[in-house]
Parts: structure tokens; C-alpha cells; sequence
């Protein structure tokens, strides 16, 4: 599966983000119910979940910013997001599936066993 890793940043109409937001939003939902239902003690789940937030980081983190309102000034101040419901429920579900499936906890384990002076 191939992703456009900074399409939130190169989509201007508002119309096409909110049908993007949406199948990310039933994507995730639905990665999400797999991995609760399957629990901690699946590591096979757990890894795939982890492989999916490693490949969409990016993409990830373009929803956590714009959902913080990092770097969006209009003449005004800043700007409204049409798409700030579903940016919400986004960041709602990226934040449960880091947690349920220990991606910070892995990665900075696995920084650290690369770079000695990491801690």
C-alpha cells in the first residue's frame, strides 16, 4: 500500500479533505477494534498496529498539528478548519491506537538501543 505522505498539506479543497479524513477516520476505527479486541498479549496485532503508525507518521502527525492549529494564520488570526469535527475524532483515534498498541514506549526503545547517548 503506497500513501501520500504529505497530502494534508497539498489539498486545498475542503470538499476532497473531509472525503480523505473520512476513510482515514473508518480505517483507523476499524484497526482499532482489531487491536482492542485482540488485546495486549497479541504481539502480532501489536506489531502490525505499530507497522501502520510507522508508515503513516506523517500523515499522523499532519492531523495532530492541524488539529492544534500549528501553522494555519490567516490576515485575521488563526484560521478556522472546515474539518475540525472529524479532525477531532482523528486525533481521538490515533491517540488510542498509540497507546493500545505501546508505539511510543517501542520506538523510543528501539532509538535507544541505536544510539547509546539517547539515554
Amino acid at each position: 500500500m503506497t500513501h501520500q505522505t504529505n497530502i494534508l498539506l497539498d489539498i486545498d479543497n475542503p470538499a476532497a479533505l473531509k472525503v480523505y479524513f473520512k476513510l482515514l477516520l473508518d480505517i483507523i476505527h476499524i484497526i482499532n477494534a482489531i487491536v482492542l479486541s485482540r488485546g495486549q498479549q497479541n504481539d502480532q496485532t501489536l506489531a502490525q498496529a505499530r507497522h501502520f503508525l510507522q508508515e503513516y507518521r506523517s500523515t499522523s502527525m499532519s492531523i495532530f498539528k492541524r488539529s492544534a492549529k500549528i501553522g494555519q494564520v490567516n490576515e485575521v488570526g488563526i484560521a478556522r478548519d472546515p474539518n475540525e469535527e472529524l479532525l477531532e475524532q482523528l486525533v481521538d483515534q490515533f491517540t488510542v491506537l498509540i497507546a493500545a498498541s505501546s508505539f511510543l514506549e517501542v520506538s523510543l526503545t528501539c532509538v535507544a538501543k541505536k544510539s547509546p547517548e539517547f539515554t
